[in-house]
């Protein structure tokens, strides 16, 4: 079953996109409490959409919120920078490859973790809902479009591992309308 999204007023949308973009930032002090250094979270774009599109060489990791208007929040990662980012944080110059793709979805899974957390815990603060959040997992394109007639909101913005150009990565938000299920 796929999530629906509640018929929002305006300022309630508002509201949630200025929350997701705090949300991000505070993923950012994350980051820079765990790893000083090596990982950035570059100022995002934050709207609504009717169309998630991912790129076929993307991670993309989703993780399921319960609460008075479940959803699911979403992840995904350009698969390079996502290796760029297993990289930096092992602090090696050179990475072995096979070593690199070992980490890569955990690290991928760590990373979602962290930021869909801050994300999801700063919009739950805006809107005044508490979420019961699932553990994430890795997730198909297929999982994460969003159904005919719906928006999700999406956070479009850019992860810098240490020394690499600044890589692509997206927030998705899709919340089910009241008493429905977000699966």
């Amino acid at each position: 079953m796929t999530s629906e999204l509640a018929p929002e007023p305006m300022a309630t949308d508002a509201a949630l996109l200025e929350a997701l973009r705090d949300g991000w930032r505070e993923a950012q002090t994350v980051f820079q409490e765990m790893f000083p250094g090596p990982v950035s979270l570059l100022e995002p774009v934050v709207g609504i959409t009717d169309l998630v599109e991912l790129l076929p060489d993307t991670i993309a990791v989703g993780m399921r919120f319960e609460g008075r208007s479940p959803g699911l929040a979403a992840l995904s990662l350009d698969c390079t920078a996502a290796r760029a980012l297993v990289v930096s944080l092992l602090g090696s110059g050179e990475a072995d490859d096979a070593e690199v793709l070992s980490l890569l979805t955990d690290t991928s899974l760590e990373l979602a973790n962290i930021v869909l957390n801050a994300v999801l815990a700063e919009a739950g603060r805006a809107l005044s809902e508490t979420y019961r959040f699932e553990v994430p997992a890795l997730m198909t394109a297929d999982e994460l479009a969003v159904p005919y007639g719906c928006r999700a909101y999406l956070l479009r913005g850019e992860i810098v591992c240490g020394e690499a150009l600044p890589a692509p990565a997206q927030v998705i938000i899709r919340r089910a309308s009241s008493g429905e299920r977000g699966r």
